[in-house]
């Protein structure tokens, strides 16, 4: 066995050193071979005894002790006057592959000069054996003076542990830097709670990304730490395991936080291996690996790193739980201990002891299991509330079982339940802690499925858990004046509501479903009615509840996929909807959910289209389902608008008519009175027979436009989207329409790689230019090259997915597929290859896939028929796969 006896490492770099070399360059080669091969062994032997994790830590310091230690025999054999040490995670005994090795050179006062040439010869050798250095050369004083002033220095210094050479030096070292000598425990505290607070805000949700830093976020190994630097600095304890022996934790919260720590330890030192250097991420690249060495199962890929994320997101959950427990103690015993207790009675059940909310019996919650709900609907009502103290905390997580069937049906669990949705105050920071405390998932059994799930997906970048409180979160902002800038419509809106808890309980049920098989809002929206029923909601919020759940997808896919121009779409819509009151609340958990999936592909122009789609939508409503608009008048009243202000400038009526004479009507129907005045007048300022190429910003949609006015070829979609895909534009809106005299009248709403409005004459002319050549030079789509993907797409398997359906006089041809440059050019050139005409089209990208829509007929304007539509399909796979 690798690990028999820790002798053989000793032994193994003595015989590495006696070796004969011909130079200092010969002996660090040597080294630097022997340490890439015991990484390799050590991750060999993890792989296949992953419970050795901490034999596996342990061996990997002391071979790096021997291999420094010997080194500095090497150059300091005959200096008796320094001191190497070891600091930072090295100190903490704490080294994973490729790990930093932090060291700090004590030396005496006075022989800084004498001995710079060999300290810098003995540094430079270090870098040259492959270690990631990180070094430091310090006298006694140069120690004090940094540490005093320095919150991270002092921390570093403390984990030191002595290597080699003069080792009073050492000793002194540590003494200077004592806590009777700087830094307080008190103080040190302080400033570590905020430094963590520092931290949780640069990393924010990052803990339940999809490729979360499993040392930096919340819940991950620099929590840990955290808690060792408090205990080294405040109660001279060094290692986890000696935290029951001054009384902070309990044998099973102890055996869980080490556990964890093991776990986390498990997948950096896999990390490590995998990547070949520093690796704390937890990326795509390796997930599957990750997964395939700790042994999970399942008949998709996915299923599997599903699996090994869910332990890794449940896992920093209890860490989370336990950092919090354990904080909180440390903060009354550091903080509070000689401090006069300040207590404020509650009720006969609860009291508030410095801020904190506590039990007044350590078995209340056996005598009396509803207080386990009270205690959250007590930390809605009394914001003065700082957090919970830590042995309630403890109570709670040992009487969880008290949370059954029997619990569920007491009509005082089930008013406390639904209270706390109805003081609205701290919503958000209540279910995060029942989440976390692991109420929710007792109390909703159905929740404990989506506990730490993630969908191995780019567009759900959230594991189900926490988008689901980000949702409750982002309405929660709604209803909070002084949020109410970001979005004044949503605050207005949801003012106008009878009350907030059922859409708060939609937002907590609408994912509730995820990860069984079948459509999860519908089995979703069970799940919410069971609920309702079993709360004793009226009928009318049961209703509301269970439409919300089994509908919360219904507006964003309308907006994202649908013609928002098309009064009959906006017709279809509303009517699913039916009333007022469920528009405005699915318009607000739609924003919300959206928002909550995918921050960074949440976009102004997604908003617009949602406000857009809300604001028809209500027309109609407010109106009647059985009077609807009359088309005929509204273009009339868009005609007289527009051409009372193209006739107080510089245009006749004559010039106006004369253009919009060879306009079809579909064009004022589906066009902005703002779109239509700037497409005539650029029409009319047109001198030549040219392709006419216009770019504009259209600010109630937020994106840019361009305006295609040309004669009419089958070619031309193709060569306007070939030209745009060449230059990695994003694609979010098209719409086609020929005039009577066979002119084209093509538009595109489009957004910069930075998904921002393009806003300077250069790039407004760069785009124009290369649209102009596309079309002048009757440019051809290029071929798919799939191997290009995307560098954070790699790791999906390529799909494509072709669905047909009807919609009016036209065939609406859906596709699905993971994204890759040249995609939409391949898609178009198809579609022209095959005599289709494109009417419209939707383009998006959610995470690696493209949700493309496209409004299609025949040449002669007719449906597709059957045959057509297998042929086209046909064509599209051989492309797509080619």
């Amino acid at each position: 066995m690798l690990f028999n006896v820790f002798d053989s490492i000793t032994q193994e770099v003595e015989t590495l050193f006696a070796q004969d070399y011909e130079n200092n360059t010969q002996l660090a080669i040597a080294i630097k071979s022997y340490i890439r091969s015991n990484n390799e062994d050590l991750v060999q032997y993890l792989i296949k005894t992953p419970s050795d994790i901490e034999l596996v830590v342990k061996y990997k310091v002391f071979s790096i002790d021997c291999v420094l230690q010997n080194i500095w025999l090497h150059f300091f054999k005959d200096n008796k006057d320094l001191c190497l040490g070891a600091v930072g995670g090295y100190g903490r005994r704490e080294l994973m592959p490729h790990s930093d090795i932090d060291l700090v050179i004590l030396l005496e006062d006075g022989t800084q000069e004498a001995n710079a040439e060999q300290l810098s010869t003995f540094v430079t050798f270090l870098w040259d054996t492959g270690l990631d250095i990180g070094s430091s050369v310090r006298t006694i004083e140069d120690c004090k003076t940094e540490a005093i002033k320095d919150l991270t220095v002092i921390t570093n210094l403390m984990e030191g542990f002595y290597l080699a050479g003069k080792e009073t030096l050492f000793t002194q070292m540590i003494d200077v830097i004592s806590v009777k000598n700087m830094w307080s425990k008190k103080d040190f505290f302080k400033a570590k709670l905020k430094e963590r607070d520092a931290r949780y805000q640069r990393f924010n949700d990052a803990s339940y990304k999809l490729e979360p830093n499993l040392k930096e976020s919340p819940g991950g190994l620099r929590d840990i730490h955290h808690i060792l630097w408090v205990l080294k600095r405040a109660f001279n304890v060094n290692e986890l395991h000696e935290i029951q022996n001054i009384g902070f934790i309990q044998p099973d919260e102890c055996e869980a936080l080490i556990e964890g720590r093991n776990f986390l330890w498990l997948i950096r030192f896999l990390l490590h291996g995998f990547a070949k250097r520093q690796e704390n991420r937890v990326l795509f690249n390796h997930q599957q690996t990750l997964a395939d060495v700790l042994g999970y199962t399942g008949e998709r890929l996915n299923d599997r790193i599903e699996q090994v994320m869910q332990r890794y997101f449940r896992t920093i959950t209890e860490l989370s739980r336990l950092n919090e427990l354990l904080l909180q103690l440390f903060r009354e015993e550091i903080l509070f201990k000689n401090k006069k207790q300040v207590i404020t009675r509650i009720n006969n059940r609860f009291q508030i002891r410095n801020g904190y909310l506590e039990t007044q019996s350590e078995e209340l919650f056996k005598l009396f299991p509803p207080a386990l709900l009270e205690t959250f609907v007590i930390l809605s009502t009394h914001e003065e509330i700082i957090g919970v103290r830590a042995e309630t905390i403890r109570q709670i997580r040992n009487n969880l079982d008290e949370i059954n069937e029997e619990f569920r049906s007491d009509s005082i669990c089930k008013t406390l339940f639904i209270q706390i949705f109805r003081y609205p105050n701290g919503l958000t920071h209540q279910l995060r802690r029942m989440a976390r405390y692991g109420i929710l998932s007792r109390y909703i059994p159905a929740f404990e499925n989506v506990v730490g799930r993630m969908q191995y997906d780019l567009f759900h970048v959230y594991s189900v858990d926490q988008h689901t409180l980000m949702v409750v979160r982002n309405l929660r902002r709604f209803a909070i004046k002084e949020h109410a800038h970001e979005f004044p419509d949503c605050s207005a809106i949801i003012k106008k509501l009878p009350n907030n808890e059922v859409l708060f309980l939609a937002a907590l049920f609408h994912d509730i479903a995820k990860g069984r098989n079948g459509n999860h809002a519908k089995l979703g929206a069970i799940e919410a009615k069971n609920f309702a029923i079993q709360h004793e909601m009226s009928s009318g919020d049961t209703k509301l509840l269970t439409w919300l759940v089994a509908s919360h997808l219904d507006m964003s896919l309308t907006a994202q996929r649908k013609d928002l121009t098309d009064p009959e779409t906006i017709y279809e819509f509303a009517k699913k909807v039916g009333t007022v009151n469920y528009l405005r609340q699915l318009y607000l958990l739609t924003i919300c959910d959206m928002r909550a999936t995918n921050p960074e592909a949440w976009s102004d122009w997604k908003y617009q289209l949602l406000s857009d789609l809300y604001n028809k939508a209500l027309t109609v409503l407010k109106r009647g389902l059985d009077n609807p608009i009359d088309i005929d008048k509204t273009i009339f009243k868009k005609k007289q608008h527009c051409i009372k202000k193209l006739t107080q400038g510089d245009f006749s009526y004559n010039q106006v008519n004369e253009i919009w004479d060879t306009f079809r009507k579909s064009y004022f129907i589906h066009y902005h009175e703002s779109d239509i005045l700037t497409h005539t007048a650029a029409i009319i300022n047109h001198q030549d027979d040219s392709p006419l190429v216009l770019l504009y910003n259209d600010e109630k949609k937020q994106c840019s436009n361009i305006f295609v006015y040309t004669h009419n070829t089958d070619a031309l979609f193709s060569q306007v989207c070939s030209g745009l895909d060449k230059m990695e534009i994003n694609i979010l809106e098209s719409r086609i329409i020929i005039s009577k005299d066979n002119m084209s009248l093509f538009s595109f709403s489009i957004l910069d790689n930075n998904l921002e409005t393009f806003d300077n004459t250069y790039s407004i002319d760069k785009v124009c230019n290369n649209i102009l050549g596309s079309i002048e030079e009757k440019t051809q789509a290029p071929k798919l090259q799939v191997k290009k993907q995307y560098h954070t797409h790699r790791h999906f398997k390529f799909f494509q997915s072709f669905n047909f359906s009807k919609w009016n006089d036209l065939t609406v041809l859906h596709i699905s597929s993971t994204d890759a440059p040249g995609i939409l050019s391949l898609i178009t050139q198809v579609l022209l290859n095959n005599k289709i005409r494109v009417h419209n089209a939707k383009i998006g990208v959610i995470g690696e896939k493209i949700d493309n829509v496209f409004f299609i007929s025949t040449l002669d304007n007719k449906i597709l028929n059957d045959n057509k539509i297998n042929s086209l399909r046909d064509q599209l796979n051989v492309q797509f796969t080619n």
